[in-house]
C-alpha cells in the first residue's frame, strides 16, 4: 500500500509538470526567430558567446 501512494504521488507530480509546459515553445539556443504567436520558455541558461554588436 505505501508503495502505491509513493507511485501516485510521483505520477502526479509528473502530470502537473508536464501540463505546466503544455502549449509552449522551448527556446533552447540563440539566435531564435520568433515566428508565430504563441508562449515561449528559455529551456536552459542561454549564453551568446560572439560580441555583442552596437
Amino acid at each position: 500500500m505505501k508503495c502505491f501512494i509513493s507511485n501516485s504521488v510521483l505520477a502526479a507530480g509528473l502530470m502537473l509538470l508536464s501540463v505546466a509546459s503544455y502549449g509552449q515553445t522551448p527556446i533552447t539556443s540563440v539566435p531564435f526567430t520568433i515566428s508565430a504567436p504563441g508562449k515561449y520558455i528559455l529551456a536552459k541558461k542561454i549564453t551568446e558567446s560572439s560580441q555583442i554588436r552596437r
